[in-house]
């Protein structure tokens, strides 16, 4: 079921997605709770690149708005956001529940992540985890804990020139990520390990 997951990378970290080893009927898993509107979000352009990606991940509750009108489709993604993210998919792959909170809005989600061991060793602590923007290196290391090995079976094996550049605790989860053919690089195939990604991306 976890293979799913494949689809929510498609865009992550300014990459091509290869949805090859993605089941056709992957995101039928996740229940559609919520209903979209076009115009809902005043910042997702109607025909935008990132459009549907938009509307996929609101109606199945993988993300939300940033409050009011806005989903912030240019804003870099934080801790908290990638981690509610990957908590969300983990809890509906595993029928798992995450369990409420009086805190911020995102404790319930870091808190789940955490006691499910999804979190790499850099994840900051407590409020810092809103303000702190991920990085693709800690998103490739995130994202990875989310799946098996055989959840992403290699379809390619392109070579990562600036490998050398990612942090021994994430090089493999970028490896795996290139090999499943989820990632592909930027100029020049390059993972550009600290880079940031946006929210749109995320989505799409």
């Amino acid at each position: 079921m976890r293979k799913l997951f494949i689809a929510l990378l498609s865009a992550l970290l300014c990459l091509l997605l290869s949805v090859s080893a993605l089941a056709a009927d992957g995101l039928s898993t996740f229940q559609e709770t919520q209903t979209y509107q076009p115009g809902m979000f005043s910042d997702v352009k109607a025909g935008s690149w990132y459009e549907a990606g938009v509307r996929a991940v609101y109606t199945r509750g993988i993300m939300n708005g940033t409050g009011g009108k806005a989903f912030a489709p240019s804003q870099t993604i934080t801790w908290a956001q990638a981690a509610a993210i990957a908590a969300r998919i983990h809890a509906a792959c595993g029928g798992a529940e995450i369990a409420a909170s009086d805190g911020a809005w995102y404790e319930p989600y870091v808190s789940y992540a955490a006691k499910a061991e999804l979190l790499p060793s850099t994840c900051p602590e407590g409020a810092a985890a809103a303000s702190t923007t991920i990085t693709r290196q800690e998103l490739a290391g995130l994202f990875a804990n989310v799946l098996r090995a055989d959840d992403l079976p290699p379809l390619n094996d392109q070579s990562i020139p600036d490998l050398a550049a990612v942090d021994a605790e994430f090089r493999a989860a970028v490896q795996r990520m290139y090999a499943a053919g989820v990632f592909t690089g930027k100029d020049g195939g390059r993972f550009d390990p600290k880079g940031s990604a946006t929210r749109a991306e995320i989505a799409v």
